[in-house]
């Protein structure tokens, strides 16, 4: 559980969601899913850019 923001960091739900899951109405889980995408992006580190580096040696040739 993260405890910044109280939520599950492998399913995104809180501990009282997941402790209601089983007795919750399909409404009910339907509104806690469309909250997920969200809990997620804002949570989740953004995917790291990848790019070569070339590095030059001191005394190698350019050419």
């Amino acid at each position: 559980m993260n405890p910044a923001t109280g939520w599950c960091s492998g399913c995104w739900r809180t501990l009282d969601e997941i402790a209601a899951w089983s007795t919750m109405a399909d409404d009910a889980k339907r509104l806690v899913w469309s909250l997920l995408p969200e809990r997620r992006a804002e949570h989740e580190a953004p995917p790291e850019m990848h790019r070569r580096v070339v590095v030059n040696k001191p005394g190698a040739s350019d050419a």
